[in-house]
């Protein structure tokens, strides 16, 4: 999952998930179900302990000293760095149940935690996020914020009432952002696979109903997807009725990210929520919202404010349109049409302090500080 959005939109209830579907849609939960695990990507869940949580939370980075193997006489052998620096950490067991998971999964493997992969880290091992050992996939964790919005901010993100009528935002006290962990924070170690960008895919659920599909990388132009639109709009439709909708019964709104292969099978790659702080790509989360009221009553589509940003590439993109299970309704599947109106990487999300950039409160922080600098200027004229 990507959990990043690309769009600075204010995070309001009626765009933002419920607790219940935060949980549902972590990996551990939904691969659980053997029906969605069959069509995905082999992989291994691995707890996270206490002591490990504490090690990521800490600044710097300082590997771990590893533990490579096990000698018959029960002596462990370490790797370089034992017992060497001062406050080096090491975790053998765990050590050995992520080099055991990389040797099953066949050496090269993905790693992410239960809604985020350290994407944003993959600069720290030659820009890729393929994992070879226990040392690479310290690295990455260690070194990505995303990493840290999973344990750290990921279930704040949930809705509940957030007063908006008051006048200053306690920024000493943890009025930002109340940190709050999942009851178990995994590590997921994938199956490498080489998928091409062009290749993927994100479906928005909302009430059950499939109300929008566009191609995930949103940064690129593939120009031969216009010509494979049709054909592959049916195709997803057809995988989201007969092999996702009826085995997600736990929540009605969710997010999907899957791959079509050249034989056009199609994988899933994960779920996500539906809402901030998954990004909505060539969709407005509320123009999303007013095409689920519509399949689900048969509505129109009212005139709903989507941001510049979005409406720019849009206007760009091919929209297909394909048959739901609603009467009036047609579920869009959208594609970047020309290479001017390509949207920015979501890494840019990565550029500003975590503490910042995915606070609560960040768009009244904002208007609070807005507010401020004039009242000083109005002050200095004076």
């Amino acid at each position: 999952m990507s959990a990043f959005s690309q769009q600075e939109e204010p995070l309001t209830p009626d765009v933002r998930p419920s607790l219940e579907e935060i949980v549902a849609v972590s990996f551990g939960n939904w691969f659980s179900e053997d029906r969605l695990a069959s069509i995905s990507f082999k992989s291994r869940v691995i707890v996270l302990p206490e002591d490990f949580l504490i090690y990521l939370e800490e600044d710097g980075i300082v590997l771990p000293s590893i533990t490579t193997e096990e000698k018959e006489d029960g002596v462990e052998e370490r790797g370089e760095g034992a017992g060497g620096a001062s406050g080096q950490r090491s975790f053998p067991e765990l050590d050995q149940q992520i080099q055991r998971a990389i040797e099953e999964l066949g050496g090269e493997v993905f790693i992410k935690l239960n809604w985020s992969s350290p994407m944003d880290a993959s600069w720290m091992i030659g820009g890729s996020l393929k994992c070879f050992r226990p040392e690479d996939v310290y690295l990455l964790l260690k070194a990505s914020d995303r990493i840290t919005f999973d344990i750290e901010y990921m279930m704040t993100s949930c809705a509940k009432a957030v007063p908006t009528s008051e006048a200053t935002v306690d920024v000493t006290a943890g009025g930002l952002a109340q940190k709050k962990r999942p009851e178990q924070v995994t590590l997921v170690v994938r199956k490498w696979a080489n998928l091409h960008p062009s290749m993927e895919f994100r479906l928005f659920v909302h009430g059950h109903k499939l109300v929008g599909m566009c191609q995930r990388d949103v940064t690129s132009y593939y120009d031969f997807l216009h010509e494979e639109s049709e054909g592959l709009a049916e195709l997803l439709q057809e995988t989201f009725e007969t092999k996702i909708a009826h085995v997600v019964p736990s929540i009605c709104n969710y997010v999907v990210d899957v791959y079509v292969d050249r034989k056009k099978r199609v994988w899933i790659i994960d779920l996500n929520v539906f809402g901030q702080p998954t990004s909505s790509l060539l969709f407005d989360w509320h123009e999303l919202l007013a095409f689920s009221e519509q399949a689900n009553k048969g509505g129109g589509v009212g005139d709903n404010e989507i941001t510049e940003e979005v409406a720019v590439a849009v206007a760009a993109a091919t929209t297909i349109a394909t048959e739901s299970n609603s009467i009036d309704f047609e579920c869009e599947f959208r594609i970047i049409e020309s290479a001017r109106h390509v949207l920015p990487s979501e890494l840019s999300a990565s550029r500003g302090p975590i503490d910042v950039t995915f606070a609560e409160d960040f768009s009244r922080f904002k208007e609070v500080v807005k507010q401020q600098a004039n009242e000083s200027d109005s002050n200095s004229d004076a």
